[in-house]
């Protein structure tokens, strides 16, 4: 199963991921940036921190967003 790690979160920016089976986590989870602390957002909107020591599994990115629109 894939993951997002502190190696690879840079990538993840502005991208929605997914579980077929959701474990611990309100899954989809976007990522985001702001003042260069990466936070994840969860389908309720809410905004959590990106700890150094986490992993979150996935099967599949559901979006990918326009960076222009940004």
């Amino acid at each position: 199963m894939p993951y997002v790690d502190i190696n690879n979160v840079r990538g993840f920016l502005g991208k929605t991921i997914d579980c077929k089976r959701r474990r611990s986590r309100y899954y989809p989870l976007t990522f985001r940036e702001i003042r260069g602390q990466i936070y994840t957002v969860d389908r309720n909107h809410v905004l959590v921190p990106f700890d150094e020591d986490e992993r979150i599994d996935y099967d599949y990115i559901v979006k990918e967003e326009n960076k222009d629109e940004l």
